[in-house]
């Protein structure tokens, strides 16, 4: 049962692994951003999922772009030159007939990124 929960709604064990991954990438940007010789940053989510659960929570990708948003301002209104790419291949359980990636772009078109920053969407098999 928990199983196919998991697929729909962010449960406990996966909400703490995605708070972690958020505060994680905080510290990492933040100590990236400080080194003189990088001049490009490259963020891989390779199993994006569907970006929103049925109860409103947020998977990995959102969270990744809110938190390149937060960097941006805290950091006064700067940040390095960076490319995400979000990949899954998969179809959604949330909204049939819609692949999951099709949502991580609908919801990241609603998140505020920086110019420098580019998303990019996949439907790449890696299994």
């Amino acid at each position: 049962m928990n199983g196919d929960k998991a697929k729909v709604q962010l449960l406990p064990h996966s909400e703490a692994k995605v708070a972690l991954y958020g505060y994680y990438l905080g510290i990492y940007l933040n100590i990236l951003s400080r080194v003189s010789f990088i001049r490009k940053i490259f963020l891989f989510d390779l199993m994006a999922g569907e970006g929103k659960y049925q109860d409103g929570k947020v998977g990995s990708p959102l969270i990744a772009l809110e938190t390149i948003r937060r960097h941006y301002f805290s950091n006064n209104e700067s940040i390095p030159e960076m490319e995400v790419w979000f990949n899954d291949n998969g179809e959604s359980l949330i909204e049939k007939g819609t692949y999951k990636i099709e949502r991580v772009k609908r919801f990241s078109d609603d998140q505020l990124v920086p110019n420098n920053v580019r998303p990019r969407f996949f439907r790449e098999d890696y299994g």
